[in-house]
């Protein structure tokens, strides 16, 4: 199975960011899933298919994430992040700034078990998505 998602071409002014798993404009949390995501990608238990493979998106999963020139010059992960969760909010400040977040097919394999691996890393998610909409205003 093909997992697509890695955008981005030096060539390109406007395509600066790619990842495994995008969403597709979703405006009030930072969980890519849930929201019309866009993309496939097997894991460890699963093979994930939302059947659209390619397209611009509002937000990446993180387990894989294609940079442009651009995005490493001018794009700063969030500190306040931690851990495994929140990273992907990387793509809000691209298109902060007008630039695109495109998904593109390319083959990959998640090593995940899917879900959170403990009670700690739950919480953790949840505070990443408190701050992500703090940060980007969406309460």
């Amino acid at each position: 199975m093909r997992w697509c998602y890695f955008t981005t071409t030096s060539r390109s002014p406007t395509r600066t960011l790619s990842s495994s798993s995008p969403t597709r404009w979703r405006r009030t949390t930072s969980s890519w899933w849930e929201h019309d995501p866009v993309g496939h990608q097997p894991t460890d238990v699963m093979n994930i298919d939302f059947g659209r493979r390619t397209g611009d998106v509002e937000l990446i999963e993180g387990s894989i994430m294609v940079l442009s020139r651009w995005a490493i010059e001018n794009v700063r992960f969030d500190s306040r992040f931690t851990g495994f969760h929140g990273y992907d909010e990387i793509a809000m400040q691209v298109r902060a700034q007008g630039k695109r977040v495109v998904v593109e097919d390319v083959d990959t394999h998640h090593h995940n078990p899917m879900g959170y691996r403990s009670p700690e890393s739950a919480a953790e998610c949840r505070r990443a998505n408190q701050l992500y909409r703090e940060k980007w205003n969406l309460q």
